[in-house]
């Protein structure tokens, strides 16, 4: 329906530069619900994704290693804004502590990381060998040191197929798929 303004000019305002038809305001509530739907749909993902996340920790079991990386698919529980950055003292004996503990435990991620490489590098030389067991014991050695590795997991697959255990090589196998799904968005980057 229209409304004929007397002179068209809004009767609250006396104004006439400012006023749009109701279509074009019909047009851009539309768009204004539609930006809402599309960020709201993306904003359920991404809890999704992060239920998904906890539901299969709780199957894994702690790890001794913490992967900060899954820490990106967090969602609040609630959809109330972002309150402004913290004020954080620099000076601060505590921020100190906290700062140097951080940097301690990307050194010692960073290690992890590099030792579980080491091992991979290992078990592809014992499956050039033929050495299939012992290959399987270095995945596994490196998986003590990077359980999120997929290269350990496939590696260690194709070492169990080799010397006929199924099931493990099924549960390696499975171990990957579920790391994608989780960390990386499906297969979109595998």
């Amino acid at each position: 329906y229209m409304i004929e303004l007397p002179g068209n000019r809004c009767t609250r305002c006396q104004q006439d530069d400012k006023m749009i038809k109701q279509e074009d305001r019909r047009a851009e509530l539309m768009d204004k619900l539609d930006d809402y739907k599309s960020g709201r749909a993306k904003h359920q993902w991404r809890k999704d994704t992060w239920i998904r996340w906890k539901k299969s920790q709780a199957l894994l079991g702690r790890s001794r290693n913490i992967n900060y990386k899954a820490w990106e698919y967090w969602e609040p529980d609630t959809d109330t804004e972002d309150e402004g950055d913290p004020i954080v003292p620099k000076d601060s004996p505590e921020f100190q502590a906290m700062e140097a503990d951080i940097k301690q435990r990307h050194k010692k991620t960073a290690e992890k990381a590099f030792t579980a490489e080491k091992c991979r590098d290992r078990g592809n030389q014992c499956m050039k060998e033929g050495d299939f067991v012992g290959a399987i014991e270095h995945y596994d050695e490196g998986l003590e040191y990077k359980r999120d590795l997929k290269a350990l997991w496939t590696n260690k697959a194709l070492a169990e197929l080799k010397v006929f255990r199924w099931h493990d090589a099924i549960a390696s196998c499975n171990k990957v798929i579920e790391y994608s799904e989780i960390f990386e968005e499906g297969f979109k980057r595998s």
